[in-house]
């Protein structure tokens, strides 16, 4: 597979993957890949991207040492550093797991729909906010093949997160979650953006202000007519 093909049908932080992938010699590569997207405002958004290379590729003939070390290198060397300086934050780290599996996580962080899509997705993907009688609307387009990204991806999984679902034709887990595993043609999703705080939030403290006030009055009102019974008793 050219270079091109892989980085025109990759995200920014799979490319660094591939392209060590193919730099220490490996002809199939299996990733489990799977991404969660919350949109959380006007155009902002957060992303967890789990890339999970399975102990039997990890263990496969090569050197695991020097394909770790050229994905770390492309990463962090490169596609991490270029889109911090498109505004977007990210955190990331790896691990091995208990039954072997070496585990990508990252977390991004971003204001801006062009940036995530640049970030977390490609160019098959198109992100629009609208605003639908004075409420913000999302609408969320992908194509995905059968092999996602153009590369042996062997599971991916994508999960659109926000307010409320509207429409979608993806599994829907709640209110506010869409689920698609292993999709195969074109993604959609209508949805709202997740808000910033909890009714509760405000309910809660409103409840017990009024629940004290109402212990304070009562207690007022004790003491008024006691003082009035002993009133009448002197």
């Amino acid at each position: 597979m050219a270079l091109d093909r892989v980085i025109r049908s990759l995200s920014r932080v799979f490319v660094g993957l591939a392209l060590a992938w193919l730099l220490v010699g490996c002809e199939i590569a299996l990733f489990d890949v799977e991404q969660t997207v919350t949109f959380t405002g006007d155009e902002t958004w957060k992303a967890d991207v789990s890339i999970v290379i399975p102990a039997e590729v990890v263990n496969a003939p090569g050197s695991p040492a020097d394909l770790r070390a050229e994905i770390e290198r492309q990463l962090v060397g490169e596609q991490i550093p270029e889109l911090e300086a498109a505004g977007v934050k990210i955190d990331w780290g790896v691990r091995t797991t208990e039954v072997g599996d070496t585990e990508y996580a990252l977390h991004l962080e971003g204001d801006q729909f062009a940036t995530l899509e640049r970030a977390v997705f490609d160019e098959s993907t198109d992100i629009q906010q609208t605003v639908v009688e004075g409420r913000r609307e999302i609408e969320f387009s992908q194509f995905s093949a059968a092999t996602p990204m153009g590369i042996g991806v062997r599971d991916y999984t994508l999960i659109l997160i926000g307010g409320e679902i509207i429409s979608g034709n993806g599994v829907r887990i709640d209110a506010g979650t869409m689920r698609w595993v292993n999709p195969d043609g074109v993604i959609e999703a209508r949805l709202t953006p997740k808000t910033r705080f909890s009714l509760i939030g405000i309910v809660l403290p409103v409840a017990c202000g009024l629940g004290f006030v109402a212990l304070a009055a009562g207690a007022v009102i004790a003491g008024l007519a006691y003082a009035r019974r002993q009133d009448r008793a002197i």
